[in-house]
């Protein structure tokens, strides 16, 4: 047997896994049928979002999902023609809308968000990416006085788990964001938080890191794992099998067929999220902004302003609905009325997200050396490096340091 370990998926969540398991002194093969971070890695919001303390699985999102289903532009929303497919999704989604479901993946939300910070900021030292980091915070606007009270559980949590924030009132959030429209209910400011100036040339960068130290990229679809026994021996791509010391699932949308090969029920779905980039803008402020309201995130970045955001349920593969990102941006010009600037490049990506907006990271179950890492929806950015430490732990045989009994992959058989 090979003393390789192969991560499958070169997304942000593949590529951080392998870096730090290479920094653990193991091997790694490294397998994508895409070029690195092209994916959702590519096109995000840029935000490591430690304020997202709260899963999206709760009843303020269930009740708006009559609302997806009649308005197709509406910040969320569902393909109406795919909804038979999604319905089993959907199902599994209002369990864990429960209040009993939704304290517990709060608890295991903001348990990871305590860590996610400090994660990424080794990661960015280790390999001498400081020059992609930014230290500014974020302000999220309540543009109506129910957006502010429908988001009070959310609030609670971050003061539960000692995640710092200030409300701020209208007057005070203009100030700090110029050029925001003043008729706001209001604003919280979570000065934790960080951000990149673009999140597709940092993945880049620590996946050329991977590669300098030594690290393998080979740019095959992995099609078959084999276990046998309750142990990966091998994994098979069109390039031949190749022997391999146990093997890590981080491939996104492809991580559901993988996983169900191995008898290991993954039940994600594409939730498809659309972003606008802007030359020219006038942009004066220097920390992300985002409308709870409207469900965007405004992103100064190296190349210009990204708008990104909104939420769309469909079948994977599905054509685009641009009619969306324009939306996106028309968004961003009602928040900021006098934004400038011309769209330069649109884009959208399907995040892989799982019924309770939890990821799944940990050993796969009866299988000794099988990790899963996967299921990461928004937050995919903000957990990658401490997805990393966990898996890394996990393959040394040493304490994850954290409780990730909430994200086995059991869950869901």
């Amino acid at each position: 047997m090979s003393d390789k370990i192969a991560v499958i998926g070169a997304g942000v969540i593949g590529i951080l896994v392998a870096r730090r398991l290479q920094r653990d002194g193991r091997e790694v093969l490294l397998f994508d049928p895409e070029l690195p971070a092209t994916q959702c890695s590519f096109g995000n919001a840029g935000c490591i979002a430690v304020e997202d303390a709260m899963p999206h699985a709760n009843p303020e999102t269930l009740s708006q999902v009559p609302h997806m289903l009649v308005n197709q532009l509406a910040p969320l929303s569902i393909r109406w023609r795919d909804l038979v497919h999604l319905l089993p999704w959907f199902l599994r989604f209002t369990f864990a809308c429960r209040p009993s479901q939704v304290e517990k993946g709060t608890r295991t939300l903001a348990a990871l968000m305590t860590h996610a910070k400090g994660a990424w900021l080794d990661e960015i030292k280790y390999s001498g990416l400081g020059r992609f980091l930014l230290e500014k915070g974020i302000v999220w606007v309540y543009e109506t006085s129910h957006s502010y009270h429908a988001e009070a559980d959310g609030r609670k949590a971050m003061l539960d788990f000692g995640i710092d924030f200030q409300d701020m009132p209208a007057a005070e959030a203009c100030a700090m964001v110029p050029g925001l429209r003043s008729d706001i209910h209001g604003a919280i400011f979570v000065p934790g938080s960080i951000s990149v100036s673009d999140p597709h040339r940092l993945s880049r960068a620590i996946f050329d890191a991977f590669v300098e130290d030594g690290g393998e990229f080979r740019q095959q679809q992995v099609s078959v794992i084999t276990e046998v026994g309750g142990k990966v021996l091998s994994v098979s791509t069109p390039e031949g099998v190749v022997a391999v010391s146990g093997a890590v699932i981080a491939a996104g949308q492809a991580s559901r067929h993988l996983s169900a090969d191995l008898g290991i029920k993954a039940p994600i779905v594409a939730e498809r999220g659309y972003h606008v980039m802007i030359n020219g803008a006038d942009a004066r402020f220097e920390m992300p902004v985002g409308s709870v309201d409207r469900s965007i995130i405004l992103t100064p970045m190296l190349d210009g302003l990204r708008v990104a955001g909104t939420v769309e349920f469909a079948r994977q593969g599905r054509p685009e609905t641009w009619a969306r990102a324009d939306e996106v941006l028309a968004h961003a010009r009602e928040l900021f009325p006098e934004l400038g600037g011309e769209k330069s490049s649109q884009w959208m990506g399907e995040r892989p997200t799982l019924p309770d907006y939890l990821p799944v990271i940990g050993r796969a179950p009866n299988t000794e050396n099988l990790y899963l890492a996967f299921g990461h929806q928004h937050i995919g950015l903000t957990l990658a490096a401490l997805t990393g430490e966990i898996i890394a732990a996990l393959v040394a045989g040493r304490e994850a340091g954290i409780d990730i009994a909430a994200l086995s992959a059991a869950r869901f058989s």
